[in-house]
């Protein structure tokens, strides 16, 4: 029967306002009763006063039949005994004589009659008196007084009690809806505290609106909780990077953790105990997951939809794959798994682009050896020139054949985790040797001039020949490959601060600032559209700074577009503690 927010302060403040009132009447009752008790004990003393001068007047005045004084006697009786008046009567209750007090008119009796000395004669007299004592004004205004006390006593309670109830009627209201959701009320809108009770009020109801998104148990009772997720498992789906969004037989979110609210662009506390619409704009997953939780359960175990990311920054564009699950313990509830598959997609178009690219580039040198071979056997016989050019293009065309193959045997390798180095040691200057062997004749073709600025003594390395030679002719190699007809490409070795160092410079195309670390990621191509025309796999980077970071080594790029690129290789002369995955050639 109390207004929210009373229950908490009226239990108090009611046994109070209760004992307040039982007090007060307790003390008027026991002063009026004294009152009452006084007037009787002051009566029965008059009385008994009143009797004794009876006794001792009227016998003698009945005695010597002096019945004109006996009105004299009873005046005397009540001035004495400070009476209101005083009568004789007989056994039968007729009044023989009377006197009142002076201030009212007393009865006429001459004489005594017959019948008033034979009453006396026969001793059957009664004498009656009316006691003069009066209630005395100052009681009364006492017992008004301590009405008038615990009246004001009850307002000023009343008060002090509507004051206190402004102050704690919020928390009395909270508690009446804790209480109320104890017992089984789930609605926040009926569990929710008018804003007015103040800030605890307000608090309250913005518990219970983030309890309604999911934030919190009790009172939205969220699919986590009736499934039997528990806050642990709760936690972990807020750590994972893959989103996760449940939606109940309704269509509302129910959860949506971190990684799906950056996924989709979303905020989650915004999203959380709204429509799915608000979360997932496309029309063939809406459809789906509304038939879904219409029906109780998905059409299929598993239905999978890709969605283009979009959005003004490219950096936020890609692929999203979202997969529709039914929970099992929930009709109509549907788990949605939203993975970005972007990296995926990019991966299996490079992988494409790299089939195709090695394809041309092995290819290439198989027609190129399969030509001068038909030369060589035409012509080379008689034409010692053919001859010696044949031969030297066909080893030519082998070696980059062995490369690439070299190349893709070392990818596989290191994904395999099975790529190791054999250390031992290493004459970098038959490297260059080689270097400007293989690439002067194609440098020629293309007239590019290829210069080799290298020290006459160059030191010897301690590290995997082959894996250096390997990143060396892919750094050279790129660099006559971008560089136009009439570039320049060359290559500085030096010794510096007990490292190793080449420099591999052209004057080529040049490369974008925010792809310089790009390029050395397995399968990228630069985005230049100039380079659309020129075979490349796509590894020769990534390999060339995986082997030379093996070496406790590494590979760094300057480039300006349109001005050409600089590649700094650089390894330790001698390093000092040789990587897990690097084993001692035997000697």
């Amino acid at each position: 029967m109390l207004s929210r927010g009373e229950s908490l302060l009226a239990s108090a403040a009611a046994p109070l306002a209760g004992l307040l009132v039982v007090a007060a009447g307790g003390l008027g009752w026991v002063t009026i009763r004294h009152h009452h008790q006084t007037i009787n004990d002051m009566t029965e003393r008059s009385a008994a006063i009143s009797a004794e001068l009876a006794a001792r007047t009227l016998d003698d005045l009945i005695a010597q039949d002096r019945a004109s004084l006996i009105r004299s006697t009873l005046a005397e009786i009540v001035a004495s005994a400070e009476l209101a008046g005083a009568r004789l009567v007989d056994d039968k209750g007729h009044i023989l004589e009377s006197f009142e007090s002076p201030d009212a008119t007393p009865t006429d009796t001459a004489s005594i009659s017959a019948e008033l000395r034979q009453t006396i004669d026969s001793n059957r007299l009664w004498l009656e008196v009316d006691s003069a004592v009066s209630v005395d004004p100052s009681t009364d205004q006492a017992v008004i007084a301590m009405g008038a006390v615990g009246g004001g006593a009850l307002l000023v309670g009343l008060f002090t009690y509507r004051g206190v109830r402004r102050k704690l009627r919020a928390i009395g209201a909270v508690q009446d809806a804790l209480l109320a959701a104890h017992e089984g009320l789930s609605d926040p809108e009926l569990l929710a505290v008018d804003a007015r009770f103040g800030p605890a009020a307000v608090a309250w109801n913005a518990l219970l609106d983030r309890a309604a998104r999911g934030a919190l148990d009790p009172a939205a009772a969220p699919i986590a909780e009736s499934s039997g997720i528990d806050a642990l498992a709760v936690g972990a789906c807020d750590a994972l990077w893959t989103g996760v969004i449940v939606v109940d037989r309704h269509a509302k979110v129910r959860y949506l953790n971190g990684a799906c609210s950056t996924l989709l662009s979303v905020k989650r506390d915004e999203s959380i105990g709204t429509d799915i619409q608000n979360v997932i704009k496309d029309e063939l997953v809406l459809a789906a997951v509304r038939e879904g939780a219409k029906a109780g359960k998905l059409a299929k175990p598993r239905l999978t939809f890709e969605l283009e990311r979009g959005g003004p920054d490219p950096a936020g564009r890609g692929v999203l794959r979202l997969t529709l699950r039914s929970l099992r313990d929930e009709a109509g509830a549907i788990l949605i798994v939203v993975e970005d598959v972007t990296q995926q997609r990019v991966a299996e178009e490079s992988r494409g682009s790299f089939v195709a690219q090695v394809t041309h580039e092995l290819r290439t040198p198989l027609t190129n050896v399969r030509l001068y071979l038909e030369t060589l056997t035409d012509e080379g016989e008689n034409d010692p020139a053919v001859r010696a050019k044949c031969i030297n293009v066909i080893g030519q065309e082998t070696r980059r054949l062995e490369r690439v193959v070299q190349d893709m045997l070392s990818v596989s390798e290191i994904e395999a985790g099975s790529f190791k180095l054999h250390v031992d040691d290493v004459r970098t200057d038959e490297i260059f040797e080689e270097l400007r062997s293989d690439y002067s004749a194609q440098a020629q073709d293309r007239e590019i001039r290829l210069i080799f600025d290298v020290a006459p003594k160059l030191p010897v390395l301690q590290a995997d020949r082959d894996k250096i030679s390997l990143a060396l002719h892919n750094l050279v190699g790129n660099a006559l490959k971008y560089t136009p007809v009439g570039g320049e490409v060359r290559v500085k070795a030096e010794e510096s601060d007990g490292r190793f160092v080449v420099h591999v410079s052209d004057n080529g195309i040049g490369i974008k600032d925010d792809e310089h670390e790009l390029i050395f990621e397995k399968f990228y191509r630069a985005k230049d559209q100039r380079i659309n025309a020129i075979v490349g796999s796509g590894l020769g980077l990534a390999l060339a700074r995986q082997v030379i970071r093996m070496h406790n080594g590494d590979i760094t790029v300057q480039s300006q577009l349109n001005k050409g690129s600089t590649f700094t290789l650089s390894v330790p002369l001698h390093p000092g503690a040789a990587p897990a995955s690097v084993t001692k050639a035997a000697a």
